[in-house]
Parts: structure tokens; sequence; C-alpha cells
């Protein structure tokens, strides 16, 4: 099916989810977008009924149209591209 990811037009999946009423969206892995959270829209509606969360054209995940990301959350997607967070992680071995 076809999406806009912010102004991107993208193919994703919509795939049923076991043992539930609900479906799962799957958007393609990399998007040439910026890094930020980008409201993802079907065609014909105006109202967004996910946004995708990219990072250096990578999309880290879909949240929902209602979801507010805590602070830490928040922090963790800020630092997650910072070469000096990631050479500290990966010498603590995490």
């Amino acid at each position: 099916m076809k999406v806009t990811v912010a102004t991107l037009a993208a193919n994703a999946e919509l795939l049923p989810t076991p043992d539930s009423t609900t479906a799962q969206l799957r958007l393609p892995a990399r998007l040439k977008l910026p890094s930020g959270r980008h409201p993802v829209t079907l065609p014909k509606t105006a109202d967004p009924i996910a946004y995708a969360v990219v990072r250096d054209g990578t999309v880290l995940r879909l949240e929902g149209p209602a979801y507010e990301a805590g602070s830490g959350r928040r922090f963790l997607d800020s630092v997650a591209d910072n070469r000096q967070v990631r050479r500290v992680r990966r010498r603590l071995g995490r």
C-alpha cells in the first residue's frame, strides 16, 4: 500500500497481528528523510495514522498518533548518534 512519510511517498506493508484484531504497518528500513519524527499518512487522509522516528535515514520505530515520548526516550534519541556517547557505550560493553 502507498503511504506518505512527511513529503516522501513510500510503499508499506500492512501485516496481520497473530491472535489480535489489530494490524502492523511496516515501512521500508531506509528513508531519505532528515532525523526526527515524521507523520505517516494514507493518500486520501489529512490526519496522520502514525509517526515514523528516523535517525540518519534509518527508521527506528513507528509511534501511534497519540503517543507522547517520555523525557528518557527523547534523551536517548538525541544522544543516539553522538560519537562520544557511542564510544563510551562501546567501552562499557553496552
